[in-house]
Order: C-alpha cells, then sequence, then structure tokens
C-alpha cells in the first residue's frame, strides 16, 4: 500500500502562506503581464470564454470542495492559458483560491532567477520527478494540504506533454489517483483544451491561436486502495479526457473531413 504522506510541518505550512500572500498581492502584475503577452504579444484568443466560466461555475456549484485540475497536455503554456479561461484577474483578487496553484517539473525550471521568481508568485510548487522519496513525500504533503484547504490545484494527469497530440491512456502517472484517494471529497475538474492549429505537442501554440475548451466534473472512485486504487482513479480521469478529446474532434473537425 502506498504510504500517506505525513502531515505539513509548520516551516512548509508558513512557507505556503507566505507564497499565497506573496501571489495575491501580485496578482494584478502576474495576471495581466501575462495575459497581455498572450493577448497582444502572441495574439491568442479564446473562444466562448465567458460561457465556458459560467458553465464551470454552475456544475461546481458555489460550495467549495477540494478541486483537481486535471487537464490534457499539448504546449508548455497551458496552464497559463487555462488560468486565463478560469478567471479574470478581479476573480483571482476577490477568491484567491480559484487561482489554481501548479506543479511545474524542477529541472525544467533552470535556474534563471526571473524565472523562479515568476513561478513563486505565479503560485507554483517544483516537483522532482523520481526524486528521493522523502522529496516527493513532502512535495504530496503540500498539495494535499492545498487541497483539503480549499484551494484549487492543477495537475497534469499524462504527466508530460502528449508527443503524439493525443491523450495517452496507455503510459500515464498515478499522482492524481493518489491526490483523490488521500483527500476526502476531492472532485476532479477535466478540462480539454487545444487550439485549432494544434496537431502535435509545441513548445508554444502558434501566434494568433484560438482556443476551444470542453470540460466535465468528475467524483471518482475505487474500490481498490492504494496503488492500484490509485492506478484506477487515474485510468478514469485520462479515459474522460480522451472521451473528451473525441468530442472536441468531433465538433473542430475541418470542413470536407
Amino acid at each position: 500500500m502506498t504510504p500517506i504522506p505525513p502531515a505539513l510541518g509548520h516551516r512548509d505550512r508558513l512557507g505556503l502562506f507566505l507564497q499565497r500572500a506573496m501571489a495575491w498581492a501580485f496578482t494584478p502584475v502576474s495576471y495581466y503581464l501575462t495575459w497581455f503577452w498572450m493577448r497582444f504579444v502572441r495574439g491568442y484568443r479564446i473562444s466562448g470564454m465567458r460561457a465556458f466560466r459560467d458553465e464551470i461555475r454552475r456544475k461546481l456549484g458555489p460550495h467549495r470542495t477540494p478541486l483537481l485540475v486535471c487537464p490534457n497536455h499539448l504546449t508548455a503554456i497551458d496552464s497559463l492559458v487555462l488560468i486565463w479561461a478560469l478567471g479574470s484577474g478581479l476573480h483571482y483578487l476577490q477568491k484567491d483560491r480559484d487561482f489554481a496553484w501548479n506543479l511545474p517539473e524542477r529541472r525544467n525550471l533552470g535556474e534563471g532567477l526571473l524565472l523562479l521568481v515568476a513561478c513563486y508568485l505565479c503560485k507554483c510548487i517544483p516537483v522532482l520527478r523520481q526524486g528521493p522519496p522523502e522529496v516527493t513525500a513532502r512535495t504530496m504533503s503540500k498539495i494535499r494540504h492545498l487541497l483539503a484547504g480549499g484551494h484549487r490545484v492543477m495537475i497534469f494527469p499524462e504527466g508530460t506533454r502528449s508527443r503524439s497530440g493525443r491523450v495517452d491512456t496507455r503510459d500515464f502517472a498515478y499522482g492524481t489517483g493518489r491526490l483523490v484517494q488521500e483527500v476526502p471529497g476531492t472532485r476532479v475538474l477535466c478540462v480539454y483544451l487545444r487550439g485549432l492549429g494544434q496537431e502535435v505537442c509545441s513548445y508554444l501554440p502558434r501566434r494568433g491561436e484560438t482556443f476551444h475548451l470542453c470540460f466535465d466534473v468528475l467524483e471518482p472512485t475505487s474500490p481498490n486502495k492504494g496503488l492500484r486504487g490509485s492506478r484506477d482513479i487515474s485510468r478514469l480521469i485520462v479515459e474522460r479526457l480522451a472521451s473528451l478529446e473525441e468530442e472536441w474532434f468531433a465538433n473542430h473537425r475541418p470542413t470536407g473531413q
């Protein structure tokens, strides 16, 4: 059976509190600078964004419960596009728990001070995949603490960008299932995000890209515990993303195909 991470220590609790406070204070800068770069420098737009936000609010309801945001993964800025799609800067100032925490791979961040500061202010918790067990346990404790406190946490269930350009239902990580098991009441917001010109994975979407989204809210469970239960729940999530992908292509397939 997979061991449950230990309770979060006082130092880590304080660290998360300070990071949350700094991220909230800098939201007008971090959110709108990122939005300006995406909207006006790169020329990106999100189709039906207002309806998307309204429908998610309706489906989630008024009660705050632990929420994992689980998108597909095609570009290096998927999380930025989704933060934009899920709320405005004003919304995040009013409800900072809705600004999802992100879990980037530590090795991808390099040593640049500017990038590390930006990640800190955008509520990132770097993870070290296949790192020492004690480091993984500490990271899992932080994520579990945030979820239990009503914060949204974004995690890519595939674990990495899909090289084929389609959701990988064979080779995926089990971390999402483990978190659902360890934090009672956790719901999963499955979001399928794709630009009309996105064929396979890339570092950035093409300039002028238009993104379309579809989603579903799950409360996945498994009769099994431990690793088997984590695998079962993670499979349910990636399979729902795969079915959302089929819906996306059915609605956005070019005429004549």
